[in-house]
């Protein structure tokens, strides 16, 4: 993929689906020979695309579903709102038999001549509503849809796994860098670029900085762990023991253990303090 201007993207046969910065309009690959038939049968079952640009020669297709309020997909935007996105298109793609791999970023160029595009109406959906027709036509993906996402990650679920994986790393590193906002922000950035290079399709450098940029960011401006030093640390450490020992209590002594734990962690601490 590389950029152009628009009179050049426009005499390709695949052009970006939408800017990266925003989720405008989400995407759909059909690879059956009926793929149109499928984007098109809607009676209570999905909302009818805007558009559908099908290959004449096997009946592929994709198609586009306008989003009223385009989702912002940067680190100022909402995480919950891009969850909410994600599962809409998860829904999408159930409805119409799509291509689970499907990265979502080109489209198939609607203006170009190898295509046949259907141009269905102009209306655009908010994810309310969406969410409403996928929800009562039974497609809408299950509460632990999102981890089993995260474990092959395609399109935009890429940032939300990243940032969510990192995210719980960047809690743990802090202890290793009082003080030293500048070598915390080098870790966090560095194990962002570690995980991204997992990916089958890695995400690009820009979008790297923005997920490490937030979160280390947060930590510093607003963790009172962060800004109270080691002893809120241990203090957090102790206290989410003791509540996951309360909640597993009247299971085998689930509160004796995570009592036993808080207590075999001050233990450590002493130790440790006399070492050094």
């Amino acid at each position: 993929m590389w950029r152009q201007s628009r009179e050049e993207a426009m005499t390709r046969m695949h052009v970006e689906l939408h800017p990266k910065q925003v989720w405008g309009l989400i995407g759909i690959d059909g690879d059956s020979a009926d793929a149109v038939l499928r984007m098109v049968s809607t009676v209570d079952s999905h909302p009818m695309p805007n558009v559908i640009i099908e290959n004449a020669v096997n009946g592929h297709a994709h198609a586009g579903f306008g989003i009223t309020t385009p989702v912002k997909v940067t680190n100022y935007g909402s995480r919950r709102a891009v969850r909410y996105g994600l599962s809409i298109e998860e829904a999408l793609r159930r409805a119409v038999g799509g291509d689970p791999s499907y990265p979502g970023r080109l489209i198939k160029n609607p203006f170009h001549s190898r295509w046949i595009t259907h141009f269905l109406h102009d209306k655009t959906s908010t994810l309310t509503q969406f969410g409403a027709i996928l929800t009562a036509a039974g497609h809408m993906p299950g509460r632990g849809w999102h981890n089993q996402r995260r474990r092959a990650p395609v399109g935009y679920s890429r940032n939300e796994t990243l940032f969510h994986m990192v995210r719980r790393f960047a809690y743990r590193e802090m202890r290793h860098h009082w003080g030293d906002a500048e070598g915390y922000r080098a870790a966090v950035a560095k194990h962002v670029a570690i995980l991204n290079a997992d990916f089958p399709i890695p995400l690009g450098g820009n979008e790297l900085g923005h997920i490490a940029g937030s979160i280390s960011d947060w930590t510093i401006n607003y963790s009172r762990m962060w800004n109270d030093g080691p002893a809120a640390y241990d203090a957090a450490f102790s206290a989410i023991q003791a509540a996951r020992g309360r909640k597993g209590s009247g299971r085998n002594g689930g509160l004796a253990r995570g009592m036993a734990l808080t207590t075999e962690r001050e233990q450590r601490l002493a130790l440790l303090k006399e070492v050094f």
